[in-house]
């Protein structure tokens, strides 16, 4: 490319000197029209040789490191949440609670709950929650969740992108349906689902997708006799309480 930019500046500069015994007017209509465009054509080949490539800012994967059952038993429980955000690194077991008087029940969980980078298991019972922060969804290493007795109507969309959820306790609440989403928890264990007085079925089709899955607890809800003989026949590997 710049050796064919080469030859034609040579050959229009002997036209140029050509155009000087034309006049004024063949001179100007060179420069403007062919000598100006040809010097920012190669002004934009030499800048394009300088770009340099882009660099690569995609972050790194944040390390999982799930503690054992054993290990996280022994881990502290923290239930001051600006101090848990001081030691957030530290910060294994951590249980949402009132701190009675004229405060009441905890109606939200905290929006930057999410700090809590290494947090393993969250415990929120008795209290208010109906939902759960976007935020959330950020804690990878959760494996355990308890949020019974509160208000939930069904489990939230949040609580099925914790891929390494093991536990998982909404009982006493007042869901009415499970969604088929919940197949997304691979790892899940146990599910309890007790003492829900609107809970007719589960998505069995969904469940039979859940490799790790052990225990359901059914008891205290409104399942009939008949689908509580599907549920067994559908899911023979799993100890079923009702």
């Amino acid at each position: 490319m710049l050796k064919i930019i080469f030859n034609s500046y040579f050959n229009f500069f002997k036209y140029f000197k050509f155009t000087l015994s034309l006049g004024a007017g063949r001179l100007c209509f060179f420069i403007f029209y062919i000598l100006l465009p040809l010097w920012g054509l190669g002004g934009f080949i030499s800048a394009q040789n300088k770009i340099e490539p882009k660099k690569d800012t995609t972050k790194p994967k944040k390390i999982i490191n799930l503690l054992s059952e054993e290990v996280l038993n022994k881990m502290p429980i923290f239930m001051d949440f600006v101090k848990a955000q001081k030691n957030y690194s530290e910060v294994y077991r951590f249980i949402l609670k009132n701190t009675g008087g004229a405060y009441g029940k905890v109606k939200e969980i905290p929006y930057r709950m999410d700090t809590l980078e290494n947090l393993q298991s969250f415990q929120c019972i008795n209290e208010d929650i109906t939902e759960i922060p976007t935020r959330f969804t950020k804690l990878i290493q959760l494996q355990r969740l308890y949020l019974g007795n509160n208000l939930f109507k069904d489990i939230p969309k949040e609580v099925f992108l914790l891929e390494n959820l093991k536990i998982l306790d909404m009982q006493f609440n007042q869901i009415t349906h499970i969604s088929e989403d919940i197949s997304k928890l691979q790892k899940l264990e146990m599910l309890f689902l007790n003492n829900n007085p609107n809970l007719e079925k589960l998505p069995l089709e969904a469940l039979k997708k859940l490799p790790n899955l052990k225990r359901i607890v059914l008891k205290n809800t409104p399942i009939s006799v008949e689908m509580r003989k599907i549920i067994r026949r559908n899911l023979t590997k799993v100890h079923i309480e009702f």
